[in-house]
């Protein structure tokens, strides 16, 4: 532990009271523990999916405690921690576009693609794409 320690100097976390969260949150702050380590070390996607898989394993072995609530998967881990986003694709151009600036609800009208293929081109600057989007 103390090696642990020692290797995460850069790195503070303060521990929630776990008592008080609610049961689907119990493994929360574990996730974001991992987030922060994996920012902290550059750790590519594949060292973090290990390392929330070993996470998830070790929690099998403690008796008492529901591990299957935890994350098994990174995309999980991001999307049960809110860091999932989602893209709009222009069929034409496949230029992404935020899917929530897409499906602004106040908007009555559709969006449409508002890239330009040759932005320095004099002929075609002002050529927008404007190929309706779908979600």
């Amino acid at each position: 532990m103390g090696m642990m320690m020692g290797m995460m100097t850069g790195m503070t976390f303060d521990l929630p009271e776990i008592s008080k969260l609610p049961k689907e949150d119990r493994f929360t702050w574990i996730l974001i523990w991992i987030m922060k380590f994996r920012l902290n070390y550059n750790l590519p996607n594949t060292a973090t999916e290990a390392l929330i898989k070993f996470v998830k394993i070790l929690l099998k072995d403690c008796e008492n405690i529901n591990y299957e609530s935890f994350s098994n998967t990174l995309y999980k881990a991001k999307k049960s921690l809110g860091l999932v986003t989602s893209f709009a694709v222009c069929q034409k151009c496949h230029k992404l576009y935020n899917k929530d600036d897409v499906t602004n609800i106040q908007r009555q009208t559709v969006m449409k693609c508002s890239h330009i293929e040759f932005p320095n081109s004099p002929i075609k600057r002002f050529k927008e794409c404007e190929t309706p989007l779908n979600q």
